[in-house]
């Protein structure tokens, strides 16, 4: 389960993870906000941290370190290499109980005009180090605690990369050296087993809020595939032999436009597709060599993600 959804376990759900009925839910509650409440400077210090250095998707090598590094500090042994850039803590075998995975996102995004955005327009606009902060103050309150002696189950702190699908050409070609096999961190994960032994997985996300509100449990999330297509032209002289040419980016421009027009079909069904021109080739117009990712999303809302493009076109 991700984004904001989520719901209070009833009192069945409780009594099948609590070992023994020495404390009940409210007590153990209480004994995990006590100690995040210890560790709050550190807590928001890691956020801070992890803003300053922004990285993109399977790039978060610095973010990746400090969550690893701020996990040791608390006497925790986190396995690296998750999903290539990230990390996981557990609490241990999962016992007679459910598995539930805490994930916090360790990409950026690119927004040139954003005040605080790096070179490159790299910034965490999306919140994601926020993400980073929240996980790690769960994790000091489910395993540095001792709850856990009182709970059946299992609860693992993931430092997860690549949320955000941009940056293309470097993806694509980690995937051709067998680096990584998906996009995304989270399909990562799943397709090496990282999530096989887990029941529930619980995320946040940072949004503006109207006043008086401090978190919502019913929005929606995008789902996606996202394809790479290349249209490779043919030089001709315009004038003498234009049956023998092929332009590129006429092509290219008569794909949007078909794009467009299902587009109207398929909005009826929740679904909008949407290209970004992602590169340009060097040369004169007919040998023009564009890539475009198209992401199809299932899903009434959408947004679209920048790659590294000249041109951004949203359908």
């Amino acid at each position: 389960m991700e984004g904001h959804q989520g719901h209070e376990p009833d009192d069945r759900t409780v009594s099948k993870m609590t070992r023994n009925d020495d404390m009940d839910k409210e007590e153990l509650k209480q004994r995990c906000l006590n100690v995040i409440e210890e560790h709050q400077d550190e807590i928001i210090a890691l956020g801070k941290e992890a803003y300053k250095t922004p990285e993109l998707g399977f790039k978060e090598f610095r973010t990746g370190k400090l969550m690893e590094e701020a996990f040791l500090k608390l006497g925790l042994e986190p396995e690296t290499g998750v999903s290539y850039t990230g990390c996981r803590v557990s609490s241990g075998p999962k016992g007679n109980g459910p598995r539930v995975a805490v994930m916090g996102e360790l990409d950026c995004i690119m927004c040139d005009s954003h005040p605080d955005a790096a070179e490159g327009g790299m910034v965490h606009a999306c919140g994601h180090n926020v993400q980073l902060a929240n996980m790690y103050g769960a994790a000091i309150g489910i395993l540095t605690s001792g709850v856990m002696e009182h709970l059946g189950g299992a609860a693992d702190f993931i430092a997860i990369p690549a949320e955000e699908c941009v940056d293309y050409e470097y993806r694509n070609r980690l995937m051709s050296q067998g680096t990584i096999h998906y996009l995304g961190g989270k399909q990562e994960l799943m397709y090496r087993g990282g999530l096989d032994d887990t029941d529930m997985v619980l995320q946040c996300h940072m949004m503006e809020m109207e006043p008086g509100k401090c978190c919502i449990l019913d929005t929606k999330g995008n789902g996606f595939i996202s394809k790479t297509v290349h249209f490779l032209g043919k030089a001709a002289h315009a004038g003498f032999a234009p049956e023998q040419g092929v332009n590129a980016l006429n092509h290219h421009s008569q794909t949007l436009q078909a794009h467009a027009r299902i587009n109207i079909l398929m909005l009826q069904l929740c679904i909008m597709a949407m290209s970004v021109i992602i590169k340009l080739g060097k040369y004169i117009v007919p040998y023009l060599n564009i890539a475009v990712a198209v992401a199809a999303h299932r899903t009434s809302g959408f947004s679209a993600a920048k790659g590294l493009a000249s041109v951004v076109i949203y359908l």
